[in-house]
C-alpha cells in the first residue's frame, strides 16, 4: 500500500524496517515499554535532561551531572546562581535547605534560610553533627551558627542571650 495518509482501526504490524522518517509527526496516546532505556540522538551525555518551552525534551551545557555524583551549574564569571524559591508567604517556615550526606545516606551537614516572621527577611542556619545517624536534614544536624536577619550571629544558640563584639571574642 502506498497512501499519504491512512487510518486504521485495529492492530498494526510491520514486516520489514521502520525508520525515523516513518513516524515523524505522529499523534499517539499511550504508553512505552522500554526494556533497555529510550535513546535519544539528539541528547548529550551527561548533561541533565528537562522539558523546553516548546515541550520537547532538551539539555543544557550549562547544568551537567559529573562524576561522582557532582552536579555542576555554569555560568558567566560571578553569574552562576542557584535558586531555592519559597512558593507560598509562610513568614516562619524555611525558603529552601542544603543537605549534606555521607556515603551511607545520613545526613552530616545542612544550611538553609529560615524566614524571620517578616516574608522578606530570613536568618540563615548552618548545621554539623559529630555522629551521623539519620536522614533529614533539619532534625537530624544540631544548629552550630544562625545569622540573623539583621546581622547579628548567634554561635552555638538558636537566640540572642548577650550581646558579643567579634573583634573580643579571640
Amino acid at each position: 500500500i502506498v497512501a499519504n495518509n491512512a487510518t486504521f482501526n485495529g492492530n498494526v504490524s510491520i514486516a520489514q524496517t521502520l525508520t525515523y522518517e516513518d513516524v515523524t509527526d505522529i499523534d499517539a496516546v499511550g504508553l512505552i515499554t522500554a526494556r533497555s532505556g529510550i535513546k535519544d540522538q539528539t541528547l548529550t551525555a551527561g548533561r541533565v535532561v528537562y522539558v523546553d518551552s516548546d515541550k520537547t525534551l532538551t539539555d543544557s551545557s550549562k547544568l551537567t551531572f559529573g562524576n561522582s555524583g557532582v552536579l555542576n551549574l555554569m555560568g558567566a564569571s560571578g553569574n552562576t546562581q542557584l535558586a531555592l524559591f519559597r512558593t507560598n508567604t509562610n513568614s516562619t517556615g524555611t525558603a529552601g535547605i542544603v543537605g549534606f550526606y555521607a556515603s551511607d545516606n545520613h545526613v552530616i551537614a545542612s544550611m538553609y534560610a529560615l524566614g524571620d516572621g517578616d516574608n522578606e527577611g530570613a536568618h540563615l542556619v548552618f548545621n554539623t553533627t559529630t555522629a551521623a545517624s539519620g536522614t533529614n536534614p533539619y532534625s537530624n544536624v544540631t544548629e552550630r551558627l544562625r545569622i540573623l536577619s539583621d546581622g547579628r550571629v548567634l554561635i552555638g544558640r538558636t537566640s540572642a542571650y548577650a550581646h558579643a563584639d567579634a573583634d573580643n571574642l579571640i
